[in-house]
């Protein structure tokens, strides 16, 4: 039988499974798909688990709607009733500034000021500093078009504006370190918001007016499941098949036997086992692929070209009477001047129904190494001893926890620096001299889950196509 394996468990290597079975499934064909991981778990950084009536995630806790047709792909795979959106009055963000959570201005896109009403008002920012980002309407393009984010936003709005909003904002989407972070690659809206009007406020304007035309709702475009992100990892296993699921099998050796059509690829296990393929889509994190293939002349140097930081969460819960002050909106930012060791606190339960019992507050503080990649992150314990610590003198929140808990993912997030677009298309190349062998994963087209279920089909794809023509 003709068959592709599928190695990695998480949100990619399940979207390319599902893709391969499906196809069998609809048009009647015989390719077997397997899918093999190398932990127990399967969903990779998709992680949810409900303890004494909190719905906890290790990972994301939501992804982009409107993102690589992901309303659709919800629906074609049965979880579209169980999509939760965002609580009414819950998307506002706030910033921690000069020792204080102070709100974010209105109209802002990404990190930066769409609106001059809202800036102008803000206590965030400077006289000087205000004056400074209103000069975008007449700042020229730009000329180099592999710039930095760091770099796009300082030349249009001004330091005052990079330092202090968007800085925290770029960091917390891409969890890395804006100044090495590829503008087009990462926020290609804004690149193309230039490319199309020059300034940024004025895209902006213009496309308020199209969208107020067009009668465009004001709700958020993040969405969850009712009962945690687990749903769509559960979903994708139902309809792969466990019988098509390898799980605790840790690949010692990949190696290719044969040539031409009936070329096929060996996987090896330790003691001796082993299995074979027509095909191989590897989903795993590029620095563990480039160990995978390091049997392959080329590959492996150019996929470690990719770095990778570490995440961490801690999630923490209270009783509502045990907190003083105002909690309101999504939660707050941390600029990297503030010298804090937290980059953002998401307050969970105030975003999305089903998170806690009532009378009680659930969030979820951030934590990742992009500004010291070389350096580890803090242990468990000492994560959560931080964030309380940090909670506590900038929200005021002193209390003893109900429940704590933090996750960490070593070297979990990839960064799609300057010369990213170059890597890829050297991946590519490599990848059309190998035929048999195709790769995907959040380093390849983007790191939020639907862009990596869009990068995976699109490699499954491939993929069978060519266990199609190899016969």
């Amino acid at each position: 039988m003709r068959s592709i394996v599928v190695v990695g468990g998480g949100i990619s290597g399940l979207a390319a499974a599902y893709c391969i079975r499906k196809y069998a499934r609809d048009n009647g064909d015989d390719i077997n798909v397997i899918l093999v991981e190398r932990e127990r778990r399967l969903g990779g950084k998709i992680l949810t688990e409900n303890t004494n009536g909190f719905i906890i995630e290790g990972g994301p806790d939501s992804v982009i709607s409107t993102k690589e047709n992901f309303l659709e792909f919800c629906k074609e795979i049965g979880i579209d009733k169980s999509i939760a959106f965002q609580k009414p009055g819950s998307s506002g963000a706030s910033i921690f500034i000069n020792g204080g959570i102070k709100d974010l201005p209105k109209g802002m896109s990404i990190g930066v000021p769409t609106k001059i009403a809202p800036m102008a008002k803000s206590s965030i920012i400077s006289p000087l500093g205000k004056a400074r980002a209103f000069l975008e309407i007449a700042i020229p393009r730009g000329k180099d078009g592999n710039e930095s984010v760091k770099a796009f936003i300082k030349r249009r709005f001004g330091s005052e504006v990079y330092y202090k909003i968007a800085e925290p904002l770029v960091s917390g989407i891409a969890a890395g370190d804006p100044k090495f972070t590829s503008l087009r690659q990462v926020f290609p809206t804004l690149a193309e918001m230039e490319d199309a009007h020059r300034s940024l406020i004025l895209a902006a304007r213009r496309n308020r007016k199209i969208a107020n035309g067009n009668g465009t709702g004001t709700q958020s475009p993040f969405i969850t499941f009712g009962n945690g992100m687990q749903e769509l990892v559960h979903a994708l296993i139902g309809y792969i098949g466990k019988k098509n699921i390898m799980t605790s099998k840790a690949i010692t050796q990949v190696t290719a036997e044969g040539k031409g059509s009936g070329k096929k690829y060996v996987i090896e296990f330790d003691k001796g086992k082993r299995i074979r393929a027509t095909a191989i889509v590897f989903a795993t994190p590029a620095f563990v692929t480039a160990d995978l293939l390091s049997g392959f002349d080329g590959i492996s140097g150019i996929l470690r070209k990719i770095p990778y930081v570490s995440l961490a969460t801690v999630s923490l819960a209270y009783k509502n009477k045990d907190i003083k002050g105002s909690i309101k909106g999504s939660g707050f930012l941390i600029p990297h001047i503030e010298n804090r060791q937290m980059n953002a606190v998401t307050w969970s339960s105030l975003k999305w129904d089903n998170r806690a019992p009532q009378e009680s507050l659930l969030l979820r503080s951030y934590f990742n190494n992009s500004y010291s990649i070389d350096k580890p992150l803090p242990n468990s314990s000492q994560l959560i001893n931080i964030a309380r610590e940090e909670l506590r003198a900038m929200a005021g929140i002193s209390a003893a926890p109900l429940l704590e808990i933090a996750y960490i993912w070593h070297k979990g997030m990839p960064q799609y620096t300057t010369n990213h677009s170059t890597i890829i298309k050297e991946v590519d190349k490599w990848a059309s001299d190998n035929p048999g062998i195709f790769m995907t994963g959040a380093w390849r087209n983007g790191t939020g889950v639907p862009s990596c279920i869009s990068s995976a089909i699109t490699e499954a794809k491939k993929a069978i196509d060519y266990v199609n023509t190899s016969d």
